[in-house]
């Protein structure tokens, strides 16, 4: 069930020019079980590890960084370049307006890997809002 929450967003002024020049910058936030920092200060979490294997398999260079959600908007507001978060699943006006939505990656990784890459689409067939 979490696969289906796993959403990268990449902010709205990054090119695929630029993406190939620099590695990515990954934020996350902290959000046990996810992603967190445990008592000697490791990132851990089942969707960290996820992200990372995600970012490897497509080949893109990733350096993740712990940082608060309201950084994170201002970093997308403010067009930074090279820059996503993961697993924002709520869609709403005031970050479609900054922040780009990717269909979720380990939905899209999977159907890859099998040989059937096609567009994600819910089980609904609705629109996530």
């Amino acid at each position: 069930m979490w696969q289906k929450y796993f959403i990268g967003m990449i902010a709205a002024g990054s090119t695929a020019s630029a993406l190939a020049q620099a590695p990515l910058t990954v934020a996350w936030r902290d959000k046990p079980p996810y992603y967190y920092l445990d008592e000697n200060k490791v990132a851990k979490g089942f969707m960290l590890d996820r992200a990372r294997q995600v970012f490897a398999a497509a080949g893109v260079p990733a350096v993740f960084v712990n940082e608060p959600q309201k950084r994170i908007w201002a970093n997308f507001s403010h067009g930074t370049p090279n820059y996503c978060s993961i697993s924002w699943y709520l869609r709403l006006p005031e970050r479609e307006a900054v922040a780009q939505f990717s269909v979720p990656a380990a939905c899209g990784l999977a159907a890859c890997r099998a040989g059937q890459c096609r567009p994600w689409r819910p089980a609904s067939g609705r629109t996530r809002t």
